[in-house]
């Protein structure tokens, strides 16, 4: 299990070894950060006839690990990517049937936020009268689109994100490559497993081209338009490109406020780089902030030549650099 997961496993264990679990759970993490991976663990440890350790091997556990455990029942949802009221119902019937090993049920609901209005109304009833040792676990990324009825009938364990240098450490394990991924951990969102994905993929990589080719920019040595096609070819959506220029953005902030490299996002590794960055124009930054958010609302898969404009004139008016 992921190290930043552990904390809120010990609060789960630590409830159930004083048989204080609630009926309902809802567990809370960013995107990426494994929370139905955690919930998953809540439910083999809650239908364990063992000793609820990681390596235990009672019947219960070699169930779930093999093939599923049939007192456990998971919502993926529906085609539309919502999960609607039929599938709740299956789900508080398969609940409601008589368990296997007289250990109770677990309902699991990951990504309780896709549900709709009808089927959290239809999650809410059973919330009010739980079946007899069952457990109803929901995992969300997006508290905010949940009722506040199904808030109220639940208990809260919440995931914390990993602070940076936990992150370096489980980027460098899992890719087996030992340098700074400071880049794909900004760019993910401070996701680990994102983050993971952009090691592997070389977005990363992209983006470190990108800020030299900046830094050609700034010295000189390359063009606006350049630099504008490369974002446009390499990076390809809008969020990724935006992602770029808000990490410009938020480091030229950090160095006009006198902060050190190692506060930085894209530039601690850049020296010259960051040298050239703290000395744009305070108005420019700002001006670049007004800029990215009118860029933020193009369409995504808009990638035209009105576009291409967009990102030439915001680095121009970042940099100074104007065409002529």
């Amino acid at each position: 299990m992921h190290s930043w997961l552990i904390p809120a496993l010990r609060v789960f264990s630590e409830m159930q070894e004083r048989n204080r679990l609630p009926h309902a759970l809802l567990v809370t993490a960013a995107a990426g950060l494994g929370g139905t991976e955690l919930a998953v663990e809540m439910a083999r440890r809650f239908l364990c006839v063992g000793d609820r350790s990681d390596e235990c091997t009672c019947h219960s556990c070699s169930m779930f690990r093999v093939s599923g455990h049939p007192d456990m029942t998971r919502i993926s949802g529906g085609q539309t990517g919502t999960i609607g009221i039929d599938e709740i119902r299956q789900g508080i019937s398969a609940m409601e049937k008589t368990s296997t090993n007289d250990h109770g049920k677990v309902l699991l609901i990951p990504e309780a936020d896709r549900m709709t209005e009808a089927a959290a109304n239809a999650l809410l009833k059973t919330l009010e009268e739980p079946p007899a040792e069952s457990l109803i676990i929901l995992t969300t990324g997006n508290i905010r689109n949940l009722l506040p009825t199904i808030l109220s009938r639940t208990m809260k364990i919440s995931v914390l994100m990993p602070g940076i240098k936990e992150l370096q450490e489980f980027v460098r394990k899992e890719t087996g490559r030992e340098q700074d991924f400071r880049v794909e951990i900004f760019i993910s969102g401070h996701s680990p497993l994102k983050a993971v994905e952009y090691a592997g993929n070389g977005i990363g990589d992209k983006f470190r081209q990108a800020l030299e080719l900046l830094n050609g920019v700034l010295s000189g040595s390359s063009s606006v338009p350049e630099l504008a096609d490369y974002l446009l070819a390499e990076l390809e959506s809008r969020d990724l490109i935006c992602s770029f220029f808000y990490g410009i953005l938020r480091d030229a902030m950090l160095l006009e406020a006198g902060a050190g490299s190692q506060d930085l996002v894209f530039l601690e590794p850049y020296p010259e780089l960051a040298s050239r960055v703290s000395e744009l124009d305070p108005d420019s930054v700002l001006q670049g902030i007004k800029r990215l958010n009118d860029l933020k609302m193009v369409r995504s898969n808009q990638f035209s030549y009105i576009r291409g404009l967009q990102i030439s004139a915001w680095l121009e008016l970042l940099t100074g650099k104007n065409r002529g």
